[in-house]
C-alpha cells in the first residue's frame, strides 16, 4: 500500500503541476478580453476571499466524515469543469471579460473544497524519513508537468489566433485536470474511514500556542514575504501584454522558462539539500527571489526578461521546498490539518486585501515603480529568515538529520 501511495503521490504531482500551468494564462486571458485593472482586482480578491472563509468551513464540517474523499473528488472534477466552462467566454460579446471573471470566481468555490481536503494528504501519506526525498521530488515533478503542459499550450499559442489559442489551452487544462483527480481517486490515505474523528473546533479549542511558536513564526515572516508582491503580482501580465505589447506567443515561452527553471532548480537543490538541509536552502532563495521585480523593472528587453524568469524558476523552487518542508514538519502532527489551513489562510487573506489596492497604487505610481518597490521591500524582509535566532530555531526542527551530521563531525 505503501509503494502504490508514493507512487500515485508522484504521479498525481506530474498531473496536478500539468493542470495547475493554467493559472498562469488566468489574467492575460482577462487582459486579452478587455478586462479592467477593478475586474482583475475583483478576481484576486473573490477567488482568495472564497479560499479563506470556505476552506476552513469545509474542514470544520468534513474533517470528521468518512465521505471526505468523495468530497474531494467532486470538488476536483467540477473546478476541472469550471475551467473548460472559461473558455467560452469570447461568446458572450460585450460581457466577456466579466463574463470569464465570473466563471473563475464561481468555480473556485469547488477547488476550494478539493484544496482544503487534498493539501494536507500528502504529509499524512508520507513517512516522515521520506519526506524530504518525496517533497523534492514532487515539487520537481510538478514543476516538470507544467513545463509539458506549457509546450502543448505553447504550441497552441503560436498556431492558433485569439480567442482559439486560449480555448485550446483552457480545455487541454481541463482534461489534465481530470487525470490528475482519477490518479487522486486512487490514493488511500491511511485510516481515512476509521480514524478518531476529533471535530475541528475540539483541535481549534486544544491548540496550544507555546506548541506551535515555531509554526507560527515561520508563518508571520512568509506573509511578510508574501505581502511584499502581493500588489505586485497580478501587475506582471498587464505589464507584459499592455505596456511592453508582448504577444501570447511570447507568455507561453515565459510560461515554459518558468516551469523549465524549477525544474532545473529543484534537481539542484535536492542535492544541496543533503549536505545543507533545506532550511539553508530556504533562507537563501527566499532573498534572491526578491530580484525577480527589479529584473523585471529594469530590463525592459523581452528576451533578457526571459532569462529573469528562467532564474525566478530556479530559485523559487528552493523557496517552495523549504516552505513545503516547514508545512509538514512544523507544528503538532495531530493538528497538521489546521496548521495547514492557517498558513493558506493568511497567505489567501493577504491576496484578498492586497487586491483591493490594485486600482489605488495603479492610479498613482507606474508598474516599473511598483515592481522597484516590491523588491526592496521583500528583499529587506527576507533578512528575517536569516536572523541567528531564526536560523537556529528553523533549522533544528527542519533538517535534524543535517544537524546531528554537523554534530557528530564537530565531535569527532
Amino acid at each position: 500500500m505503501k509503494v502504490r501511495n508514493r507512487e500515485n503521490l508522484l504521479l498525481q504531482a506530474i498531473w496536478g503541476g500539468a493542470f495547475n500551468a493554467y493559472i498562469v494564462f488566468a489574467i492575460p486571458y482577462l487582459v486579452r478580453l478587455g478586462a479592467s485593472i477593478t475586474l482583475i482586482s475583483i478576481y484576486v480578491a473573490m477567488t482568495s476571499l472564497g479560499q479563506l472563509v470556505i476552506g476552513p468551513i469545509v474542514i470544520i464540517h468534513l474533517q470528521g466524515s468518512i465521505h471526505k474523499k468523495k468530497w474531494l473528488v467532486i470538488g476536483g472534477i467540477l473546478s476541472r469543469v469550471g475551467v473548460f466552462i472559461a473558455a467560452f467566454a469570447p461568446l458572450f460579446g460585450s460581457q466577456k471579460a466579466a463574463f470569464a471573471a465570473g466563471v473563475f470566481i464561481i468555480f473556485a468555490v469547488p477547488n476550494i473544497v478539493f484544496g482544503a481536503l487534498w493539501t494536507p494528504v500528502p504529509g499524512l501519506t508520507i513517512e516522515r524519513d521520506e519526506q524530504p526525498k518525496i517533497i523534492s521530488n514532487r515539487i520537481r515533478l510538478a514543476n516538470a508537468g507544467a513545463m509539458g503542459a506549457n509546450i502543448f499550450f505553447a504550441v497552441g499559442m503560436f498556431l492558433l489566433p485569439f480567442p482559439k489559442n486560449f480555448i485550446y489551452v483552457f480545455t487541454v487544462s481541463a482534461v489534465l485536470g481530470v487525470m490528475e483527480i482519477i490518479t487522486i481517486s486512487r490514493i488511500h490515505v491511511y485510516d481515512m474511514a476509521e480514524e478518531e474523528r476529533e471535530p475541528f473546533f475540539s483541535k481549534f479549542k486544544g491548540l496550544e500556542l507555546s506548541k506551535e511558536k515555531d509554526y507560527l513564526i515561520f508563518i508571520v515572516g512568509v506573509g511578510m514575504a508574501i505581502a511584499a508582491v502581493s500588489i505586485a503580482s497580478p501587475l506582471q501580465s498587464v505589464y507584459f501584454l499592455q505596456e511592453l505589447k508582448l504577444s501570447d506567443r511570447w507568455l507561453s515561452m515565459w510560461a515554459v522558462l518558468l516551469n523549465f527553471g524549477a525544474v532545473v532548480g529543484i534537481t539542484l537543490w535536492k542535492q544541496v539539500q543533503k549536505r545543507v538541509g533545506s532550511y539553508a536552502i530556504f533562507s537563501s532563495t527566499i532573498i534572491l527571489a526578491s530580484f525577480y521585480f527589479l529584473i523585471i523593472a529594469t530590463l525592459p528587453n523581452k528576451y533578457l526578461l526571459l532569462v529573469g524568469v528562467l532564474y525566478a524558476g530556479i530559485i523559487n523552487s528552493g523557496t517552495d521546498l523549504g516552505i513545503t518542508m516547514s508545512l509538514y514538519r512544523l507544528g503538532s502532527e495531530e493538528r497538521r490539518d489546521l496548521l495547514i489551513n492557517i498558513y493558506i489562510g493568511v497567505a489567501l487573506g493577504i491576496a484578498f486585501v492586497a487586491a483591493f489596492f490594485l486600482n489605488f497604487f495603479t492610479d498613482r505610481f507606474a508598474l516599473t515603480t511598483i515592481f522597484l518597490a516590491s523588491f526592496a521591500i521583500r528583499f529587506v524582509i527576507a533578512f528575517f529568515f536569516r536572523l541567528p535566532s531564526m536560523r537556529a530555531r528553523f533549522a533544528d526542527s527542519l533538517d535534524a538529520n543535517v544537524v546531528r551530521a554537523r554534530e557528530a563531525t564537530s565531535n569527532a
